[in-house]
């Protein structure tokens, strides 16, 4: 196959990257939902009022208490998903991370619907 017949990412650096579009909130939903382990770890923050490393690395037991497990809630941190519990946290204890801005999810939510709401719906087979 020759090189011109490939897809070529788009020329703008933020829409070619490996993590997806990050311009718009629901681009960056959709990056956060396609991490497994992001996905869980949000959904244990919503289920539970909670997260800490300690319980991503039992679910995860491949990642381990301070390395992976603790850099993909500082990510959700960063993204504003999680905000870590003012009361709880420090060089001994674990930081205890709580659920946060979930507005872009809800823009994500909100295109999902519209386009859902176009599609025919599905036949009833009997």
């Amino acid at each position: 196959m020759l090189a011109r017949n490939l897809p070529q990412p788009p020329a703008d650096r933020q829409l070619s990257g490996r993590s997806g579009d990050t311009t718009t909130p629901q681009g960056r939903a959709c990056t956060l939902l396609l991490h497994p382990v992001r996905r869980w770890a949000l959904r244990r923050a919503l289920e539970q009022g909670r997260v800490t490393p300690l319980e991503v690395a039992r679910e995860y037991p491949y990642l381990g208490v301070s390395g992976a497990s603790t850099n993909v809630l500082r990510s959700l941190l960063t993204s504003g998903v999680l905000r870590l519990d003012p009361h709880r946290g420090g060089t001994r204890t674990a930081h205890t991370y709580l659920p946060g801005d979930l507005s872009d999810l809800r823009a994500l939510h909100a295109e999902l619907s519209e386009l859902l709401a176009l599609a025919p719906a599905p036949e009833v087979q009997e």
